[in-house]
């Protein structure tokens, strides 16, 4: 039993989920209809990642930053989250309103520094209109918003 523990050991010591992490994201813009578009940071393939598909901009997301773009008259003076933000296109699509203010939330991470990133880059901002933050937002954290989006949001 001892040399199953050291084993156990030495293979938690061996394995370091940074191997697997990519961090080397692009700005990407995106179509968001009416020529509006909408950069974000993201990775430029699917992601292999530990577990971090937040790190990639998938269809849903797509549509529903172009959802959302389309109605940005009813976000003026809401506050506004998206959950599990990912990459944030919806979140940042949001942003582009008279929001009071949007939050771009994600429990990862290594996504909060992506959006942390996103944020600091004056390509992704260019287009924003609205006070826009980010914050770790863990499944049964309370928070207070207007409105709540979020698109493949795993629980």
């Amino acid at each position: 039993m001892a040399a199953l523990e050291e084993t156990e050991a030495d293979a938690e010591d061996i394995f370091d989920p940074g191997l697997f992490l990519n961090e080397d994201y692009a700005e990407h813009a995106y179509d968001l209809g009416d020529g509006a578009e909408q950069t974000c940071l993201c990775l430029e393939g699917a992601s292999t990642d530990h577990d971090l598909t937040g790190q990639v901009v998938w269809p849903v997301s797509v549509a529903l930053a172009r959802f959302v773009s389309a109605r940005l008259d009813s976000l003026t003076g809401r506050r506004v989250v998206e959950v599990g933000a990912g990459t944030a296109l919806a979140g940042l699509a949001a942003a582009r309103s008279d929001a009071a203010s949007v939050v771009l939330t994600d429990g990862s991470d290594v996504i909060v520094r992506l959006l942390e990133r996103a944020l600091a880059s004056s390509s992704v901002t260019a287009t924003l209109k609205a006070p826009t933050s980010v914050r770790k937002l863990l499944w049964g954290d309370r928070a207070s918003f207007d409105g709540v989006g979020g698109c493949d949001v795993v629980l």
